[in-house]
């Protein structure tokens, strides 16, 4: 679990998602809606990754612990619904959300302890889904 909750903060790090904290509130909704739309549309996303290392690094990192199709799609789901509420959370404010995206990549656990339960619910859904079969 500790593997997807990391992901989850490395997703959250790409330079996009820290681009959509600006001062004007009709940005920054804009930019909140457009980050979700990236990390929930496939096709979208995977356009943006090809297009980004870093982005790439981490979707293959995805890839490796939760695999291809409707997994990864969780995962990048679960990404949208606490990047939003990290957003609100910080009223937008891109570097407090840097900052606890960074903390969260330091200590995954005290990061996913302060998410909602319905967070927590949908990793470790991923996680036990993911987890590899009883030989």
């Amino acid at each position: 679990m500790g593997k997807l909750i990391l992901l989850i903060s490395l997703f959250l790090s790409q330079p996009c998602f820290g681009q959509s904290a600006r001062t004007d509130e009709e940005v920054n909704q804009e930019a909140l809606q457009n980050t979700m739309e990236l990390l929930q549309n496939r096709e979208k996303r995977d356009a943006y990754i090809k297009g980004d290392s870093k982005a790439q690094k981490a979707d293959t990192m995805a890839r490796q612990v939760v695999g291809d199709g409707a997994k990864l799609d969780e995962l990048y789901k679960a990404a949208a619904v606490i990047f939003r509420d990290m957003a609100t959370a910080n009223n937008g404010d891109a570097k407090s959300m840097q900052e606890a995206l960074g903390a969260a990549q330091k200590d995954p656990k005290a990061f996913y302890n302060n998410l909602t339960p319905e967070q927590r619910q949908m990793i470790k859904g991923l996680a036990e889904s993911s987890a590899p079969a009883p030989q």
